[in-house]
């Protein structure tokens, strides 16, 4: 399959980041095999209702072969029929799945739900009522293929970027909604052919555990750093950026308490934040030793408006929001542009910001704004957001998700982290609606 063709054309060598940035990637790039082009042409026919091949074994990228326990899905959307691969250890299977007629309206209605920090009963049964329809439409025809899985890894398509596939909800008649995260650990990728290609270039880590924490920064300046990738900002220059994106007091206690877990660990770490957490700082280090990296900032993305005035700010692409130096010409925003310049090798980035896991447009769905660009940069996981969770709980998602994870590879041991820290809050009635431990997913795999 061939979504997030931007994202592979870079990896692949076919785009620089440049041009990545300031237009949008083609469709069909020149020099293309035939395999790519026959994968767009699927597209295309699914669009009319006519069903694609299933995915070859002697592909010009070879299939990434599941971990034990590990499914992975990758769904091809067609208005009145989609499709979805299942690729276990035995086999590859195809099946038929809802098309986006019925899909489309069940998907806006469940999201919406997802907004709901403390929902009614009225509202947590109509949610519940969704999301086992939504889970029917998309994993009920390949229920058998997954009921065993410890692992789902999902490579979704067009709508499917959205929707938190954790928090899909198998029927039942129990008291409590059975969220997919309570069976298994769930993976977001950009499609198969990124993982693969990701695969092929990968090489082993040789360097000694080294972390990297990066946030809280000093955002006291005017809004007016934004203007370059938001021509619609409000004309109030003299607004700072705290004002507009509001404090963030958890980023200091979220890193605080990294901080401890790395110690208890014992492993080597690196600390900016306050006025050291600037652009400057992040542009001449050599990100290359840290084999986690953890940037906890507001973060603004091009996938959807910024809405915290009367009129919403949209933003030409992603980007973090970081100090700006006393001296020299940044201006603190970390735009993509930049985050693609960076040459990374980390097993896992943390990215605790709003919307870091959204957008990045001119790469096409399935780029997943910032995560994506770290997927580029050489790293190999990404936790991201989908969008602003509470910063409280965003600080206690964090701190159960350190105390879970395996230092000396933090990539094997997020999934299984990150569902800890998801269950944990799940259990609180205070937490338990999916708003507070859905919005963050991992993008990637351990390679």
């Amino acid at each position: 399959l061939s979504k997030a063709r931007g994202l592979l054309d870079l990896i692949e060598g076919r785009l620089s980041p440049a041009r990545a940035v300031a237009t949008q990637a083609p469709s069909i790039a020149p020099g293309d095999s035939a395999e790519t082009m026959r994968a767009h042409l699927q597209r295309r026919l699914d669009a009319l209702g006519a069903a694609p091949k299933p995915a070859s074994r002697s592909a010009d990228h070879a299939l990434p072969t599941p971990a034990p326990g590990e499914v992975i899905i990758e769904y091809m959307l067609g208005e009145w029929t989609s499709y979805v691969w299942v690729v276990t250890r035995d086999d590859v299977h195809l099946r038929r799945v809802s098309g986006t007629r019925a899909l489309t309206p069940l998907l806006a209605a469940y999201q919406r739900t997802l907004t709901q920090s403390h929902p009614s009963a009225a509202q947590r049964a109509e949610a519940r009522r969704l999301g086992e329809r939504l889970y029917v439409a998309l994993l009920g025809p390949v229920d058998d293929l997954i009921a065993r899985a410890t692992r789902l890894t999902v490579a979704p398509d067009g709508m499917l970027h959205g929707l938190p596939f954790e928090a899909l909800i198998k029927p039942s008649r129990a008291a409590s909604p059975q969220y997919l995260i309570r069976r298994a650990e769930v993976l977001t990728i950009p499609s198969l052919r990124v993982v693969s290609a990701l695969a092929a270039r990968s090489r082993p880590r040789t360097t000694p555990h080294r972390a990297l924490l990066l946030g809280d920064p000093d955002l006291s300046r005017p809004a007016l750093s934004l203007l370059p990738l938001s021509p619609n900002l409000p004309q109030r220059g003299m607004v700072s950026l705290k004002a507009l994106f509001g404090a963030m007091p958890g980023t200091r206690a979220e890193l605080d308490s990294a901080a401890r877990s790395l110690r208890r660990a014992r492993v080597p770490m690196t600390r900016w934040d306050g006025p050291q957490a600037n652009e400057q700082a992040w542009r001449q280090a050599d990100l290359t030793p840290y084999r986690l990296i953890h940037i906890a900032t507001h973060g603004v993305s091009d996938a959807s408006p910024w809405r915290p005035l009367a009129n919403p700010i949209r933003f030409s692409q992603p980007a973090l929001l970081l100090s700006q130096p006393a001296n020299g010409p940044d201006d603190g925003v970390l735009r993509l542009g930049e985050v693609l310049g960076a040459r990374t090798r980390a097993d896992l980035i943390i990215l605790s910001g709003c919307t870091t896991g959204r957008g990045w447009r001119t790469l096409g769905e399935g780029a997943y704004g910032l995560a994506g660009a770290f997927l580029y940069t050489g790293s190999r996981t990404i936790l991201a957001s989908s969008w602003a969770i509470s910063d409280r709980a965003t600080a206690r998602l964090m701190a159960t998700l350190y105390k879970r994870l395996h230092m000396s590879r933090p990539d094997l041991g997020a999934p299984a982290a990150l569902r800890a820290a998801q269950l944990e809050l799940l259990g609180d009635p205070d937490t338990a609606a999916p708003f507070h431990w859905a919005g963050f997913r991992l993008v990637g795999r351990s390679l």
